[in-house]
């Protein structure tokens, strides 16, 4: 079976507009940092795979005109069904991925992916060279009937089935994704909304195509049949409509790509930055640059400034729609669980109760029991979009989610809360007129271990974090010690957790846990932190100024230093005599009770603080350990915050585990790892401490305390 004339004049001039359009998406992915990020890093393979099966059709449609088409068996011919057999697949998985990436965008929108994104690509590749692998070495691919070198058609019943069953799985996988992400978006503002209205199209005209042209490929997978039944210009017409099918696939479903705004404005921030460089090059003398270049203290690209203008988006359609809902969610999160702190004054959680569960909903809401003259500022009771781009003029509003609350065994975490009343109110700190900045930016904390979703007060005095499975279980099946040890002991340093909640949403199947507990800096000013430390005790990974790093830009970015870092700048921290003594102490007891309840991986979160720069009233108070002076010379305005978190990891299996490993790792039983068992890292933790801090600043050496004299 060779291919007719039609045929082959088909596949060339088809697969060569093919190539027009996927190319250039190949091309901007190379050139775009953003577009390496899922899911147009699987839109940039899916265009690949797409030029190179485009490639292999103009080949042998080439070769079909000039009469050399490869024999069947031959080298050339399996070279050629290997590069279809595997562009075929990788283009079905890769579609596949993509609709799974788009489900998997608005099931997780708070929590990130279970599925990191390199598994996409992992999957995708494994599989097609896999399959093509076994065609070859099954004789399942050669020149098929409709005299191409690709599958081999054939009549046997698990054939027939196969094809028309993958692309029924895809259809249903396609039109399920669809539903349910028009289900699961909640009611959005203007903005939201004309970005949900412009995917919903974008989506659905995809998917639809799909459907249609994989709906004629299918039909080839019953060509063998018609052969039996159907001869001359019938079955070549047949052939040609299946030929035009698989064409016009990567074609149109390219074009239909190009209205992604992500892509649309990368590549024309790619060609308007080539435009811009051309016309300042070329009317420049020779050895001469364009003024923008040579502009003292210029450092943005040629072209930067159109590219902003011509380009609003710094993420794809589907990543937008997932941050609009997260920051709505984010915010409802926030007022429910304000909302809880506000009722528990008029009606407190009960001794032994087990939960506190609050339905705050649209109608509570509305009442405003909360933020009288500031709720309408940041809410909308429902979102009104006039037509499909239009976009708020007001800024931002992020409209209410319904959630229940659920407080688990409340009593604890509310006698603990009494306690700090005189520096903390929940209810003022998580006022949202001066939180919207800080919920907009939630989820991107540095130093923290635990939380996939973070939320830090305006005021820094309050910090919520989503919980593990086991560090859930772990901390309410401490509670009642840890309730104890804490009342026992006012100047402990483990942090206080004032709540545990189950958040449910109305438009969310699954849950969201949060904790909610005290910052360790209890409301310092933030610019008066000039460097942050987590610190374990361990040497093996803990450094983050790595040898030649730009020691001022690290601070800057407000990166959490570690042990080795600590080592080089600090040295040690000088305390009065007093001070260190009723440090030593806490930190021991502190310590004895994280053992004895089989926990590590603890950090003690040290802040150094520049105190010139703080009001009196904005100064902690309560804790003699709070805002510890420092006594080295040069350090008078220096006080140093610290603290003990991360402290629910349990020392289970897991962590046992990942100890042998790291052990056989380092060829070394005695390596200094972090992780240890609870009776030795609680040792080492405590002499960690004693070793890191002095009464005697005289005897400090080697110090290299830049975070002195250089503040953020």
């Amino acid at each position: 079976f060779f291919l007719p004339v039609w045929d082959a004049w088909l596949l060339t001039v088809g697969g060569t507009l093919c190539v027009l359009v996927s190319l250039p998406q190949v091309l901007a992915y190379l050139f775009s940092r953003e577009l390496r990020k899922p899911p147009m890093s699987l839109v940039a393979m899916l265009s690949l795979s797409e030029v190179f099966i485009a490639v292999h059709w103009i080949v042998a449609g080439i070769q079909a005109l000039m009469k050399s088409e490869p024999e069947d068996g031959s080298a050339g011919c399996n070279a050629h069904a290997i590069v279809s057999t595997f562009c075929g697949s990788t283009i079905y998985l890769y579609n596949m991925s993509l609709v799974l990436y788009y489900y998997l965008a608005i099931r997780n929108t708070i929590k990130p992916f279970q599925i990191p994104p390199f598994v996409f690509q992992l999957i995708v590749l494994l599989s097609s060279t896999g399959f093509s692998i076994y065609g070859l070495f099954t004789g399942k691919i050669g020149r098929n009937r409709m005299g191409m070198c690709s599958l081999k058609s054939t009549t046997s019943l698990s054939a027939l089935i196969t094809g028309p069953l993958l692309i029924g799985v895809f259809m249903v996988l396609a039109c399920y994704t669809r539903s349910y992400i028009n289900a699961h978006i909640p009611t959005l503002d203007e903005r939201g909304e004309a970005k949900k209205i412009r995917f919903m199209r974008y989506y659905s005209l995809y998917i639809l195509a799909i459907i249609l042209l994989w709906g004629v490929i299918t039909i080839s997978f019953f060509l063998p049949l018609l052969r039996n039944v159907a001869k001359g210009p019938a079955l070549i017409v047949v052939e040609t409509i299946a030929h035009l099918a698989k064409l016009l696939t990567p074609l149109i479903l390219g074009v239909l790509r190009f209205n992604d705004p992500l892509l649309k404005d990368e590549m024309s921030k790619l060609v308007s930055r080539r435009s811009s460089l051309k016309e300042q090059i070329i009317p420049t003398e020779l050895g001469a640059l364009p003024p923008e270049m040579t502009m003292p203290g210029r450092t943005e690209s040629i072209g930067d400034d159109f590219g902003r203008r011509i380009s609003s988006h710094d993420a794809s359609l589907i990543d937008q729609i997932s941050q609009e809902m997260k920051n709505s969610l984010t915010f409802s999160a926030i007022y429910a669980i304000r909302y809880y702190f506000w009722h528990c004054k008029t009606v407190p959680p009960s001794h032994n109760m087990e939960a506190y569960e609050l339905n705050v909903t649209q109608d509570i809401v509305d009442e405003k029991p909360l933020d009288a003259n500031e709720f309408s500022k940041f809410f909308l009771r429902r979102a009104s979009v006039r037509r499909p781009h239009q976009e708020s003029s007001s800024g931002r509003r992020l409209t209410f989610e319904d959630v229940t609350v659920r407080a688990m065994r409340p009593w604890e975490f509310w006698d603990l809360l009494e306690e700090d009343t005189d520096w903390l109110d929940v209810v003022s700190t998580l006022e949202l007129s001066r939180n919207k900045a800080a919920i907009l930016k939630s989820g991107k904390a540095d130093g923290g271990r635990g939380g996939e979703f973070f939320f830090f007060s305006d005021d820094n005095k309050i910090i919520i974090k989503s919980m593990s499975t086991s560090d859930r279980a772990s901390l309410l099946a401490i509670l009642g010690d840890y309730h104890a040890h804490l009342k026992a002991n006012p100047n402990s340093l483990i942090a206080r957790i004032y709540g545990v909640f189950k958040l449910r949403f109305r438009t969310r199947d699954d849950p969201l846990f949060v904790l909610v507990m005290a910052n360790t800096n209890r409301g310092l000013n933030r610019q008066a932190i000039m460097a942050s430390y987590d610190l374990k005790g361990s040497t093996v990974e803990r450094e983050v100024i790595k040898k030649n790093s730009d020691f001022a830009e690290v601070l800057k970015e407000r990166k959490v230093l570690k042990d080795l870092d600590f080592a080089k700048i600090e040295v040690q921290v000088a305390l009065e005599t007093p001070t260190r003594e009723l440090l030593l102490e806490n930190v021991t007891r502190d310590a004895a009770f994280l053992r004895e309840h089989n926990l590590i991986d603890y950090s003690l979160f040290l802040t150094k603080v520049d105190r010139s720069g703080i009001e009196e009233e904005h100064i902690p108070k309560g804790n003699p350990l709070a805002m510890m002076k420092s006594i080295k010379e040069g350090e008078e305005n220096i006080c140093f915050n610290i603290g003990i978190i991360d402290y629910l990891q349990t020392y289970n299996t897991k962590k046992k585990l990942e100890h042998k490993i790291k052990v056989v790792r380092a060829f070394d039983t005695e390596v200094d790892i972090s992780i240890q068992e609870p009776p030795k890292y609680a040792d080492r933790f405590a002499e960690m401490v004693r070793r890191i801090t002095t009464d005697n600043p005289s005897r400090i050496t080697g110090t290299r305390s830049r975070a002195t004299t250089q503040t953020t």
